[in-house]
């Protein structure tokens, strides 16, 4: 039993390093995209990035600010969602931070396997990223009220 989790427990650091090299790659080739880099989009990349772009342990500095960048020209529902979502992760963190228990923090942050990273560094990525969708969504409200 206990070779069998510690078994799963390589497997999955295995895969989620290669899920971070996956998502610094293709950051990088999106910056170069003009310059003929091979970059294409990929949805499995996209959502990966919008769920795991705020842990310092899954994405390198670097790697967050070409994030950024990013973000600034997602289109369509993707914006929305990722506030709803990211509202409810800062709460979450708001909460750990704000609790002197180490138990309680780690069950708090259990849920999303970011409990590697500190609640105040995830917080301040959240805000980061946080008007940069919201620009977004309201140029898109604006767009939709000049064609009515």
């Amino acid at each position: 039993m206990t070779k069998r989790y510690t078994k799963q427990s390589q497997n999955r650091q295995t895969r989620l390093e290669q899920q971070i090299q996956i998502a610094e790659t293709y950051l990088k080739q999106w910056r170069r995209k003009e310059s003929g880099s091979g970059w294409k989009f990929k949805k499995s990349v996209q959502v990966w990035l919008l769920k795991n772009a705020y842990y310092k342990s899954r994405l390198s500095k670097k790697g967050f600010n070409r994030f950024l960048k990013y973000i600034a020209a997602l289109r369509g529902k993707a914006a929305r969602t990722t506030i709803s979502q990211l509202d409810v992760l800062r709460s979450r963190y708001s909460l750990a931070a704000d609790t002197n228990d180490s138990n309680a923090t780690a069950l708090l942050l259990s849920a999303d396997g970011g409990n590697q990273d500190k609640p105040k560094k995830v917080i301040d990525r959240i805000d980061q990223v946080l008007p940069v969708l919201t620009k977004i969504t309201a140029a898109q409200d604006a767009k939709l009220r000049l064609q009515d």
